[in-house]
C-alpha cells in the first residue's frame, strides 16, 4: 500500500489487500495459482487450443518472446541457463491450499502430455503466481535444456479427447515431487526410463535401450533373471495384442532387445541401416508409452495388483479363461489404443 502511495496511485488496494493478508495469516480459501509453462514438444495448429476450463495451449505471442526480466530476478531466474526452448505456452489453473500441489500438478500435467502421443514434451520453464504476499506463491523455476527429438501436434478437435485423457491419467501418475516411497515404485521407474528416452540426448542406440528398461520396469516383476527376452517379449505382445496392436510385436521387441544389450554391454553395435534404427526406435517408445498407460490405469485406476496382472498373462498364454479374463479387464481401459490418440 505504502508502494502505490508513493508512486501517486489515487485508490491504494486497501481493502483488497487487507484481504490478502488477512487469508495469508490465517490459511482461509484455497488461492488460485495461474502458472504459465514453456513447453518443447507440442505444436499447436490453432492459436488457442481450449482443453478445459483449467488449461489453454497456445501458439506463443510477441510478448512471450519479448520477456522483460528485472535485474533483482535474474539470479534465480536465469542464471546459468543459456536458453529457453519452447514450441508452445501452457496457462494452468490450479486451486490448492498449499504451493507444494502446484508443483505436483504442474509435473503430472507434464508426464501425463508426454504419455498423450509420442513425443518429447519437456518444460524449459514454468512461472507460478497467486493473489498473495508469500513469496512461495509467486516463483519461476527453470528446467533442463532439452531437446526432444519428437513432437506432436494438437488442434482444437483434439480439446475433448485431450481433457478426457488428462482427467483419467493424471490422478494415476506418481510425481517426483512427492516424499521418496519407502521401496521402488515400478510405475514411477518405468515413467522415468520412459522420459529419457524421449528427452536424453543419447545415441539412437541408447534411446532404444532406455525405451527396453521402461517396458523392463512394468513386464518383469517376478522374477528379471531368468529368460529375460522370452518373458519381456511374450508378455508384451499378449497384452497388446488386446489393444490392437499388430501381431510383428515380438519381433520388434527381439531385435530392440538385442540393441539394447550390445549398447548396455558396451559391446559393437550390429550394422543396422539407419532407417532400420529409426523404425526400432519409434516402435520401442511407442510401446513403452502405450505400456505406461495400459498399467497406469490397470493397476492405479482398476486396483489389480501388478503380481495378480503378471501372473494372469502367464497363464494367458495358455489358458483361455485367463485369457478371457483378461480380455474383460483389459476392456475398461479407455486409452492404449493407438488409433485412439491420432490426430482427428
Amino acid at each position: 500500500m505504502a508502494y502505490d502511495v508513493a508512486l501517486g496511485v489515487e485508490r491504494p488496494r486497501v481493502d483488497e489487500n487487507v484481504e490478502i493478508i488477512t487469508r495469508d495469516l490465517t490459511g482461509g480459501e484455497q488461492d488460485d495459482y495461474k502458472v504459465t509453462i514453456w513447453l518443447d514438444g507440442i505444436r499447436p495448429t490453432n492459436d488457442e487450443v481450449v482443453v478445459s476450463d483449467s488449461l489453454i495451449i497456445r501458439k506463443p505471442t510477441r510478448a512471450d518472446l519479448q520477456e522483460r526480466v528485472l535485474d533483482r530476478h535474474a539470479h534465480y531466474w536465469h542464471a546459468l541457463h543459456r536458453s529457453t526452448n519452447f514450441s508452445c505456452i501452457a496457462e494452468l489453473r490450479v486451486r490448492t491450499h498449499r504451493v507444494g500441489d502446484v508443483q505436483r500438478v504442474i509435473d503430472r500435467h507434464i508426464t501425463a502430455l508426454r504419455l498423450f502421443r509420442l513425443g518429447s514434451v519437456s518444460t524449459s520453464r514454468y512461472h507460478v503466481s497467486s493473489e498473495s504476499f508469500s513469496t512461495m506463491s509467486n516463483f519461476a523455476i527453470n528446467g533442463r535444456e532439452q531437446y526432444g527429438r519428437v513432437a506432436y501436434q494438437v488442434s482444437s478437435g483434439d480439446a475433448p479427447l485431450l481433457s478426457r485423457f488428462l482427467e483419467t491419467v493424471i490422478p494415476a501418475i506418481p510425481s517426483d515431487y512427492e516424499y521418496a516411497p519407502k521401496k521402488p515404485d515400478y510405475m514411477a521407474t518405468a515413467l522415468r526410463w520412459y522420459s529419457e528416452a524421449m528427452l536424453a540426448t543419447a545415441p539412437k542406440e541408447g534411446t532404444v535401450a532406455s525405451a527396453v528398461a521402461c517396458l523392463e520396469a512394468l513386464f518383469l516383476g517376478d522374477n528379471p533373471s531368468t529368460e529375460i527376452m522370452y518373458r519381456l517379449g511374450q508378455r508384451t505382445a499378449l497384452l497388446f495384442r488386446l489393444f490392437g496392436t499388430p501381431s510383428d510385436t515380438l519381433a520388434a521387441m527381439k531385435l530392440g532387445y538385442e540393441v539394447r544389450s550390445r549398447y548396455v554391454h558396451g559391446a559393437v553395435a550390429k550394422k543396422l541401416a539407419e532407417s532400420e534404427i529409426a523404425d526400432i526406435l519409434q516402435n520401442l517408445c511407442e510401446y513403452a508409452r502405450i505400456g505406461c498407460l495400459i498399467w497406469l490405469q490397470l493397476t492405479a485406476l482398476y486396483q489389480h495388483r501388478r503380481e495378480t496382472l503378471l501372473h494372469t498373462i502367464n497363464l494367458a498364454l495358455v489358458d483361455d479363461d485367463a485369457r478371457e479374463r483378461l480380455s474383460q479387464w483389459c476392456s475398461a481401459i479407455q486409452f492404449g489404443r493407438k488409433d485412439q490418440m491420432l490426430s482427428q
